[in-house]
């Protein structure tokens, strides 16, 4: 009875898995605000300030399920360099980018680049649930080498 309570109440896209973010926002209400919407939905977040903080941790031996973010920020790691650091230490790993607009250093010839995923801002908790939960449950990243990129496949 409770189980069918529960789906009745809590629309199905919002039933989240186990899984650990590392979340790399340098704005720190934006980062509060995703951090919370992804704990509400049941997972575990590492917040870092920036892409070089969330790179340490990764350095570290930390597991990370799905790193979470921005295309641009501030400071000597990019969004983009941040992905390409993480995939180094575990090449299997998906990354999820958020950016208010289209950013060429994700995005070539009006294709996202191999193995990124993209949830374009503003987004809300529904969005970010339906992504997360699509690319934590999609085949393992693509192992295609540079410069192969796919069709662009929308943003949430």
């Amino acid at each position: 009875m409770l189980v069918a309570l529960l789906f009745a109440v809590v629309p199905l896209v919002f039933i989240a898995g186990v899984a650990t973010f590392q979340l790399a926002k340098n704005v720190p209400d934006a980062r509060a605000t995703v951090a919370t919407m992804l704990e509400d939905l049941g997972y575990v977040v590492l917040q870092a300030r920036g892409g070089a903080e969330a790179l340490a941790t990764l350095e570290k031996g930390v597991h990370v399920d799905l790193p979470l973010t921005d295309v641009v920020m501030p400071g000597a790691i990019s969004g983009r360099q941040l992905a390409e650091r993480a995939v180094e230490i575990m090449p299997a790993l998906k990354i999820l980018f958020t950016s208010g607009y289209i950013e060429n250093s994700i995005v070539h010839n009006g294709r996202l680049d191999a193995g990124v995923e993209l949830l374009s801002k503003p987004y809300g908790r529904e969005q970010l649930a339906a992504k997360v939960r699509r690319v934590l449950d999609s085949a393992p990243r693509d192992q295609r080498g540079p410069g192969q990129s796919r069709p662009r496949t929308g943003s949430a």
